[in-house]
C-alpha cells in the first residue's frame, strides 16, 4: 500500500571513568554525535519565529535539554564512555512516583533523570480485557537507554494485569536499533485484544536529520515491544512532527491510522515574511494536521503506509 498523507485541517500560516575499548569509544562518538546534531538543530529552530516550546509536546523536553546542553554535555559524554551498565552504579534510591487509586503507577530514579528534566507526563492509556498499559514521556528512560547499544527512548510504560488495581513500571520499550535514532515522546497507545498492544511516538534520526513518527507492537499485553518501525519521516531541518495520535478501525484491526501535526518551517507553502515585517526573510510557518494509514497493522513500515 502506498504512503498516503492527507491534510485534515486548513493550513495556518502564522565517578568512575574507565578507559573504553576502541569499539566502545567509536560507539560513544556516534552516540554523542546524535545528541549534538539534535541540540544544534534545536538551537537553530529556537531562532525561528513562532517556534514556541510550550506547543511542542515532548519536543519541549528536548528544547529544555538543549538550553543547558553546554553544561550537561560533559556528564553525558562520561556516561557514553562508561563501560558498566548504569544498573550497576550506586544511585540515591530516592524516586519520583506517579500514583493512582490502585497505588503507584510508575517510578523513576532521580539520578537517572536529573540531567534531562525530571519529567513523566503526557500519558496515554490502552485497556483490553484485564490488561492496562499506561505510556508517558519519561526522561529517566532517556538516560537509561543512553548507555544501551542501540538508539535512545524518552518514553516509559507501566502495565497492569488486574484492570488497574496495581501496576508494574517497565521502563522504556525497546528503542530503535540504530544508535543515531531516538524515540522522542508523546506516546499514543491502543489495543485490539488483551495481548496485542501498539504505541506510536515521535521519532528522530540524527544521522539523516529526519523527524517523524514510529510505531511498535506488543503481543504480550504490553510487557515488551518489538523494534519500532517508521510510519512517516520528513526533513528535520525544516519540519518538526509533533502531537501524534494512533487509532485502529474496530471492524478491521489491521487498518491503522496515525494523525500528527507537521510544524513546517520550510517556507515552501507559505513563503517568507515580507520586507515590512520584523521577521523579514524568515519562512512563514505552516501548521497542518496530517494522517498516514496502514492496512497491515503497520508491520511493513513507511513503504506500506
Amino acid at each position: 500500500m502506498k504512503l498516503k498523507v492527507v491534510s485534515l485541517a486548513v493550513l495556518v500560516c502564522l565517578y568512575k571513568l574507565t578507559l573504553a575499548a576502541p569499539a566502545w569509544a567509536q560507539w560513544a562518538d556516534q552516540r554523542m554525535a546524535m545528541f549534538d546534531t539534535l541540540m544544534d538543530r534545536e538551537h537553530q529552530l529556537a531562532k525561528l519565529p513562532h517556534a514556541a516550546v510550550d506547543d511542542r509536546g515532548a519536543w519541549g523536553n528536548i528544547a529544555a535539554l538543549a538550553s543547558r546542553w553546554p553544561s550537561v554535555r560533559p556528564a553525558f559524554a562520561r556516561m557514553a564512555l562508561e563501560t558498566e551498565p548504569m544498573e550497576d552504579w550506586e544511585f540515591d534510591p530516592l524516586a519520583v512516583r506517579a500514583s493512582a487509586t490502585g497505588g503507584s503507577i510508575s517510578s523513576v530514579n532521580l539520578a537517572d533523570t536529573r540531567f534531562s528534566g525530571f519529567t513523566q507526563n503526557e500519558t496515554s492509556t490502552a485497556w483490553c480485557g484485564g490488561n492496562v498499559v499506561v505510556g508517558f514521556n519519561d526522561t529517566g528512560s532517556e538516560v537509561d537507554t543512553f548507555e544501551g547499544s542501540g538508539g535512545v527512548s524518552a518514553i516509559g510504560a507501566s502495565t497492569s494485569a488486574n484492570k488497574g488495581s496495581s501496576y508494574s513500571y517497565n521502563g522504556p520499550p525497546s528503542p530503535p536499533a540504530d544508535v543515531y535514532q531516538m524515540i522522542v515522546g508523546d506516546p499514543s497507545l491502543v489495543c485490539t485484544n488483551q495481548s496485542d498492544f501498539y504505541y506510536a511516538a515521535t521519532w528522530w534520526d540524527g544521522e539523516n536529520v529526519l523527524t517523524g513518527i514510529a510505531l511498535a507492537t506488543s503481543t504480550n499485553g504490553g510487557k515488551s515491544y518489538a523494534q519500532p518501525v517508521v510510519a512517516i519521516s520528513k526533513d528535520g531541518f525544516t519540519h518538526e512532527i509533533v502531537k501524534d495520535s494512533l487509532a485502529i478501525d474496530p471492524a478491521n484491526t489491521s487498518q491503522m491510522y496515525i494523525t500528527y501535526v507537521d510544524d513546517d518551517y520550510s517556507g515552501t507553502t507559505c513563503g517568507e515574511f515580507p520586507d515590512s515585517d520584523p521577521n523579514a526573510g524568515d519562512p512563514i510557518p505552516r501548521y497542518a494536521i496530517e494522517v498516514v494509514s496502514s492496512s497491515d497493522g503497520g508491520r511493513s513500515g513507511i513503504r506500506r503506509w
